[in-house]
């Protein structure tokens, strides 16, 4: 769910198409296995995050951040993707300050 502009929550059992269409990026590529967000998360990290860990990486113009995991799943994301002007510079996104209003995609 989309929490600020180009700001999303994505819980890990996210299926990988319902993910990618709502952030507006193909997620997949030819050779990958995976069928949910949380599969694309531990794909792109090469590894599986122990609890506690907030591991974060880039893909394209993504940002992804872990922000729970339990019994070695990805629970929750967080998404920012950075979109550019018409001269390639970054826009600013806005982000969520109150957590008590945030909404989760799931």
């Amino acid at each position: 769910m989309e929490i600020g502009e180009n700001i999303w929550h994505v819980a890990g059992a996210t299926p990988i198409e319902d993910a990618a269409e709502i952030i507006g990026v193909e997620l997949r590529g030819e050779d990958d296995t995976f069928d949910t967000f949380g599969g694309f998360v531990i794909a792109n990290l090469a590894y599986i995050p122990q609890d506690g860990e907030t591991p974060e990486f880039t893909y394209q113009n993504l940002s992804v951040k872990v922000l729970s995991i339990a019994e070695k799943r990805i629970e929750m994301t967080e998404v920012v993707k950075t979109v550019t002007d018409e001269d390639g510079e970054a826009e600013e996104t806005e982000t969520v300050e109150d957590s008590s209003e945030e909404q989760y995609f799931n």
